[in-house]
């Protein structure tokens, strides 16, 4: 048996301070804890490393899972605890329990004999199609319907606002992810409007609003038409918009292109598409001299998805 002595000359041969000894004792115990499955909260998990967009690559490890220490239970998210030396971190995702654990912000133990991040459910699987392939990754989404007055007034219909947030892993495709990104979720279309890639490492966290699906969206397989979907097909030089270079505030002005079969503007509240047809669309300036000097971005896309830009600048009346 090792007694009080036994570690004080133990500490004082070794060079150890007080707290340095407690604190090696307390990794100690830890990962013995996790290593031989002390506990009926510590499970075997795959687990992916942050910023891999290839979900197949996991690994497997021990972990130790708890529930959070608040007054009012959260039934998504739990706390995670793992090795020091673990590559589980910030961004990384967890099967546990036949589901899904985005691993989000590190929790700041008072003893560092182990790390803690607090991980949430993931709810909804997330289709991107990038360069001609596709993508599936799993996100949280939470309502922010509070910050909304749950409507938004376009031409001849009125489309709920109502605001949502995603959390998703960062890596090589979602990083592309950027304000105006569209997503198809259960058939619904929305629209980025904005990322917040600095608050949690290696987590972007998305705030999105719901929009108008177009005849390039795939709403059986919810993946959303976008600019980079089919790089090869972006701004072919082959399809010309004729049109002018530039609208007056409050003014409207026409546009043609061959084949053309839908119209789009980036979103901005500087003009609006008052009518479309197959090869002509007329858009709307708003009135606010504010907007003068700015630019908006028209697209046209024909039935194959090729896809032309033309910028439009705002002039003043006088």
């Amino acid at each position: 048996m090792t007694t009080p002595y036994d570690k004080h000359k133990r500490r004082w041969y070794s060079g150890n301070s007080d707290s340095e000894y407690y604190l090696n004792e307390a990794m100690n115990n830890f990962n013995e804890l996790v290593d031989n499955k002390l506990s009926p909260s510590v499970h075997t998990v795959k687990y992916t490393i942050p910023l891999d967009y290839d979900i197949k690559n996991r690994f497997e490890e021990n972990i130790l899972i708890s529930d959070l220490n608040r007054m009012e239970q959260i039934k998504d998210q739990k706390l995670l605890h793992v090795k020091l030396n673990s590559e589980i971190d910030s961004g990384s995702i967890i099967y546990w329990n036949n589901e899904e654990w985005i691993v989000s912000n590190e929790e700041h133990n008072s003893v560092q004999s182990h790390k803690t991040f607090t991980i949430i459910k993931c709810n909804l699987p997330l289709n991107i199609r990038f360069n001609g392939s596709h993508y599936n990754f799993a996100i949280y989404i939470s309502n922010l319907t509070i910050y909304s007055d749950g409507a938004s007034e376009l031409v001849d219909m009125t489309l709920s606002s109502a605001k949502y947030s995603i959390q998703i892993s960062e890596n090589e495709i979602t990083n592309t992810i950027d304000v105006g990104t569209r997503f198809i979720v259960r058939g619904r279309a929305f629209e980025v409007t904005i990322v917040d890639d600095f608050t949690i490492k290696n987590v972007r966290t998305l705030t999105v609003v719901e929009t108008v699906a177009n005849s390039l969206d795939d709403l059986e397989n919810n993946i959303a038409w976008n600019k980079n979907a089919d790089k090869e097909k972006n701004d072919n030089p082959n399809l010309k918009i004729v049109g002018s270079d530039f609208i007056y505030v409050g003014g409207t002005a026409e546009y043609e292109c061959s084949n053309i079969i839908e119209w789009e503007l980036e979103r901005t509240e500087k003009a609006k598409i008052i009518s479309s047809e197959t090869g002509k669309c007329k858009i709307k300036c708003g009135t606010s001299s504010d907007y003068i000097g700015e630019k908006i971005i028209l697209y046209a896309t024909d039935e194959r998805g090729n896809m032309k830009e033309k910028i439009i600048y705002i002039r003043g009346m006088f």
